[in-house]
């Protein structure tokens, strides 16, 4: 009996230091993806990125949700081409590794697609976005951030380019998930605003939605064209 109480309290033991390890890896990614965004771009101030490895889904969508905004900070905000750099490579990466272990995470998907984009691997973006919408298709806020980022990539190919085709295809999807819900129905509207070239084709779209999804997106259209005009 002394012996099964020491090896009993060995395995505790055991037990404790790797609930320990799990609280700081945990915390050591809490305290990246709970920054601002600017703050967290900072960190790459030095030409590299080194997300935390998380263990939890919770704490890795968080990280990636932060991943989808730093890189379009680095987008639109002034800074050196260095710290962009180290800002897409380090979420991609982090993404990738994610995807290794669990290859259904829509939002991780989403991050490669981004990342890819800001890049100019378009063709590798269209295939990311096209397997995030496959796997994450009724996420209302994923869809939101897809359909912006889609239509910003289809405009970048020609009129019947087969690649600008598929991706349209597959953010049929998401104009489907945001028109079927009033509180998001306006993220719709405003790309159909801020994209002319795909009115007609967002129009075919909203026309199979049940009458009343039709005439709340006519309404918030109304309201895109006042903003975009008073802009």
């Amino acid at each position: 009996m002394p012996g099964f109480r020491i090896g009993f309290a060995l395995f505790g033991v055991v037990l404790a230091a790797l609930a320990a390890m799990f609280a700081l890896t945990e915390y050591r990614a809490f305290l990246q993806w709970s920054l601002p965004t600017e703050d967290l771009v900072a960190l790459a101030d030095h030409g590299s990125l080194d997300l935390a490895p998380a263990k939890s889904i919770r704490t890795e969508d968080e990280q990636m949700s932060d991943c989808l905004y730093a890189i379009q900070w680095v987008q639109f905000m002034p800074g050196s081409d260095a710290r962009a750099n180290a800002v897409v490579t380090g979420c991609e990466t982090r993404a990738r590794a994610i995807l290794a272990r669990s290859p259904t995470r829509s939002i991780a998907h989403l991050v490669v697609a981004f990342a890819a984009g800001q890049e100019g691997r378009l063709d590798e973006a269209f295939t990311a976005l096209r397997r995030s919408v496959l796997t994450g298709p009724q996420k209302g806020w994923l869809a939101a951030e897809r359909l912006s980022f889609g239509l910003t990539l289809a405009a970048r190919k020609p009129a019947g380019d087969s690649g600008r085709t598929v991706i349209l295809e597959a953010l049929a999807q998401d104009v489907a998930t945001l028109a079927s819900d009033a509180t998001l129905i306006g993220y719709v509207a405003g790309q159909f605003v801020r994209f002319p070239e795909f009115q007609d084709w967002m129009i075919g779209l909203i026309e199979t939605q049940p009458p009343e999804a039709q005439r709340r997106f006519l309404s918030a259209v109304k309201v895109a064209q006042r903003a975009m005009a008073g802009s």
